[in-house]
């Protein structure tokens, strides 16, 4: 990982969102606020389609990574209450489209190699959560300019992942977040010809690294899949309501498509091992659960 400065400032969203700020780095308008009253406030300000989302990166907001709103009576209605877990909040303007994550190492503050993908799928019906679907793109110069800058403001040295939305003309950017950790997801970044994984270890230690000739010069179109994570979200959609039988059998069978992909997150036939120890570890587990989960006895049935 970057060094410890540079993850207190990425973690950051309120101070990384005021860099941006300095740095010229494109960001839809937002809030951060502290209360109930604070937030619709703010809501009515901004105006328009919005995002509420916590401003710590690691955090959930009524059970959702953000939570997305078209109308002021909504968040109302959602919020009747300040969230106990959250100091702050952010309240932004939606940006409708896709999102895109730029998965890139940096030497000094320099670009040394940079893979951006364009988010096709996530978990959650409504576009939020973990991606699980997407495919690499040619970066557009904004986005290019975006990236850059943020490296050189952060003096980043490391390897990272920076996050944004795009309208969906792709004429504008707003930042989301930089990720100073590798996720899964990195996979379809050493797909393309960025050797991530190796370059987290030798950036760290201080040794000499060379980048690419062009930073930006990595393969376009490759399409990556995430199942597992398709199915859970299918069946979590399905278990909250937010779609019937039908929808649910729409979503896995866009799941079971994507598992053609070329790049698969935990999939790997010559060592299938860990994909199977995934499966395995859910199956059971829930096992384990039905089988020595706690059973209510009569008061008068517990002996001393």
């Amino acid at each position: 990982m970057p060094d410890s400065t540079v993850v207190a400032a990425c973690a950051d969203k309120a101070a990384l969102f005021d860099a941006c700020d300095v740095a010229g780095v494109p960001l839809a308008p937002r809030r951060i606020v502290s209360s109930v009253d604070a937030l619709l406030a703010a809501v009515e300000d901004i105006s328009g389609p919005l995002i509420i989302k916590p401003t710590d990166s690691a955090a959930y907001v009524l059970g959702h990574k953000a939570l997305r709103f078209d109308d002021p009576v909504e968040v109302r209605a959602a919020f009747t209450a300040w969230p106990s877990d959250h100091r702050t909040l952010c309240v932004q303007r939606f940006v409708n489209g896709p999102r895109v994550n730029v998965y890139f190492a940096a030497q000094k503050g320099a670009l040394l190699g940079a893979v951006p993908v364009e988010v096709t799928r996530t978990d959650a019906i409504d576009g939020t959560g973990y991606a699980v679907a997407g495919r690499s793109i040619e970066a557009s110069s904004a986005l290019r300019d975006a990236v850059e800058t943020l490296i050189d403001h952060l003096d980043y040295h490391g390897v990272g992942c920076a996050q944004f939305m795009q309208s969906a003309d792709r004429s504008s950017l707003s930042f989301l977040e930089i990720n100073p950790r590798l996720g899964g997801n990195f996979k379809i970044a050493e797909a393309c010809g960025l050797p991530l994984s190796q370059l987290s270890i030798e950036l760290p230690m201080g040794n000499a690294v060379a980048g690419l000739a062009d930073p930006w010069a990595t393969r376009h179109g490759v399409r990556y899949a995430w199942t597992k994570g398709a199915i859970s979200g299918a069946l979590k959609a399905r278990r909250s309501g937010q779609v019937g039988w039908a929808g649910c059998a729409r979503l896995l069978a866009a799941a079971m498509y994507e598992v053609f992909s070329p790049c698969h997150l935990s999939l790997d036939l010559r060592d299938p091992a860990p994909t199977l120890g995934s499966y395995a570890n859910i199956l059971l587990g829930k096992s384990m659960a039905r089988r020595w989960a706690p059973t209510d006895l009569e008061p008068d049935t517990i002996k001393s």
